[in-house]
């Protein structure tokens, strides 16, 4: 079954990065000694917490 296929039909489309941002996160990754895979997690998980942590401030203050 092709993956990008799901239950009802539909595919599933995957959001590009731009190849801007590409080479900036490679770039930034290499000068950190990461791979560039292991760097974007971090990346990842970063904002998430970020945006965690501001909702949280947000309605702690309401």
């Amino acid at each position: 079954m092709n993956r990008r296929k799901r239950a009802g039909g539909r595919g599933r489309k995957t959001p590009s990065p731009a190849a801007s941002d590409i080479e900036r996160a490679r770039e930034q990754a290499q000068r950190r000694g990461l791979k560039y895979q292991t760097y974007l997690k971090m990346l990842i998980h970063e904002a998430l917490q970020q945006e965690a942590l501001q909702h949280e401030e947000k309605h702690r203050a309401e």
